[in-house]
């Protein structure tokens, strides 16, 4: 029965967050959080942030693995931006500890977490990723050899997106590297990590600041796209992005050109009653009073 099913699916969610908030430590939440399941995908990250502050709050020790694992969890698929955002605006990772987050994030579009090697009794083991459903299910297989616990993560574009700019603002000069890194990954990563670096163009001097810009405006992906525009209009003003705007293939994008123009329309309309009334209120004439005299 669906009522039936719905409250074992509640039950066991429940368990799954009492055991990721119940952790004794942090290898037990890293057990959790890799072989544990239960929780369904949330479109809000709040849960995920207060284990964040839970387990690490205190400064303690395994932070950046954590943030790696929470953020790659299937669970908050759907609010990744928001949650590396929490994360990285905590003040837990220091500079050096995010840029090797974001480092790891654009290895790939699924990345390895290799677990402490007491989880695998000296046995090499991988967890891969097999995509039966719209939901990413493990398989776990034994390899010859000893070795570690190695466990595939998926990485979603937001996080591409979230790597690339931190990387670029923390090294500017190093923007050509990132992004030869950002094309290693696939169509929807490139694109997001290219976006990334546009949140961050005003760190970036010329010519690649221009030469970033131009690739974002010809890219292929709308969302791309749309973040270039902004971009432009921020250096050049709104009248440039809108004209481009205005030819864009993407429906969206002609939309946001139109609110642009009446925007801009309202705020030159304001602009000149402002100045019209000014005038009106310093015209000389007004202060002079009729004299009996006028006719």
């Amino acid at each position: 029965m669906r009522g039936l099913d719905e409250i074992d699916d509640g039950l066991s969610a429940l368990g799954d967050l009492a055991a990721l908030f119940g952790a004794a430590s942090t290898d037990d939440l890293w057990r959790a959080l890799t072989l544990g399941a239960g929780l369904p995908s949330a479109a809000n990250s709040w849960d995920a942030e207060m284990l964040w502050h839970h387990h690490h709050g205190d400064g303690q020790a395994g932070a950046a693995d954590t943030a790696l694992l929470l953020c790659t969890d299937w669970r908050w698929r759907r609010a990744t931006a928001g949650l590396i955002a929490a994360i990285a605006g905590s003040g837990v990772l220091d500079k050096a500890g995010l840029t090797e987050l974001a480092s790891r994030f654009l290895e790939g579009t699924t990345i390895t977490w290799t677990a402490p090697l007491g989880w695998s009794d000296g046995e090499w083991v991988t967890i891969r990723l097999v995509e039966e459903t719209d939901d990413d299910t493990a398989e776990i297989s034994g390899d010859d050899g000893a070795g570690p616990l190695n466990i595939a993560r998926r990485v979603p574009p937001p996080l591409h997106r979230w790597a690339a700019a931190q990387l670029v603002r923390s090294h500017p000069g190093e923007w050509a590297d990132v992004w030869e890194g950002a094309q290693r990954l696939d169509a929807a990563g490139t694109g997001a990590a290219l976006a990334g670096m546009l949140d961050v163009l005003e760190v970036l001097g010329e010519p690649a600041a221009s030469d970033l810009l131009a690739l974002g405006l010809s890219w292929p992906r709308g969302s791309v796209r749309r973040t270039a525009l902004e971009r432009l209009a921020e250096r050049e003003g709104p009248d440039a992005a809108r004209r481009l705007a205005a030819v864009d293939p993407d429906a969206k994008i002609r939309e946001w050109a139109e609110k642009l123009a009446r925007g801009r329309s309202a705020v030159t309309s304001t602009s000149a009653s402002t100045v019209a009334a000014a005038a009106r209120s310093h015209d000389p004439s007004g202060d002079i009073q009729p004299t009996l005299f006028e006719v």
